[in-house]
């Protein structure tokens, strides 16, 4: 978790590169997105823009509304 506002990891490897907090690849800044739940910097294919979210939150939104449903 990190907190919003806080900078994506720069990739050790890389002189402007940053890490992606769930696949750990190397991107330019612009490639990633901060989620608004639990602050992780997610690349393209570790994210959900219907909720604008990384897809490690977006599996518990998924839970949490299929427990919904299961409730009615």
């Amino acid at each position: 978790m990190r907190n919003q506002g806080e900078p994506p990891e720069k990739d050790p490897a890389h002189f402007s590169g940053f890490l992606c907090d769930l696949c750990n690849s190397a991107f330019a800044y612009h490639e990633l997105r901060q989620c608004i739940l639990c602050g992780r910097w997610a690349c393209q294919s570790c994210w959900t823009p219907e909720f604008y979210v990384c897809n490690s939150c977006n599996g518990m939104i998924t839970l949490h509304t299929l427990g919904d449903k299961s409730t009615k």
